[in-house]
């Protein structure tokens, strides 16, 4: 049985690009966003890593799924916020398209871990 570690899981890589993507968002717009709105984006945005690590270090297998269902939670409100955003002020969608690119590929890699570690689980 291999250790799972940070180092290999590609689902942590991606809620670190997502985070990086997102503070470039947030710092090329600074003007165009609202500060509270900046702040809520940033919270969101570095909880979502914080939280996969927590799951990946988690031996139980509930409170690994729990941990996973908060990181996809918080990402989905993640993406509510930056709809929300996109309708509410006319940003330039570059950096925009950029943080939905990475968000949704977040999304897919978390559904397939969870498809992975019920499968593991079964057998």
């Amino acid at each position: 049985m291999q250790i799972e570690t940070l180092r290999n899981m590609s689902i942590y890589d991606k809620a670190l690009d997502l985070c990086f993507v997102s503070y470039e968002f947030i710092e090329k717009h600074q003007n165009q966003i609202a500060l509270e709105d900046a702040f809520k984006i940033r919270r969101m945005v570095t909880r979502i890593p914080v939280k996969i690590a927590t799951a990946i270090g988690q031996n139980n297998m509930k409170l690994r799924f729990k941990r996973l269902n908060d990181a996809k939670i918080e990402l989905q409100k993640l993406e509510q916020m930056l709809d929300k955003l996109h309708k509410k002020v006319e940003i330039i969608y570059e950096y925009g398209f950029e943080v939905d690119y990475y968000s949704g590929e977040l999304m897919r890699l978390l559904n397939g871990y969870f498809g992975w570690l019920k499968r593991n689980l079964e057998e």
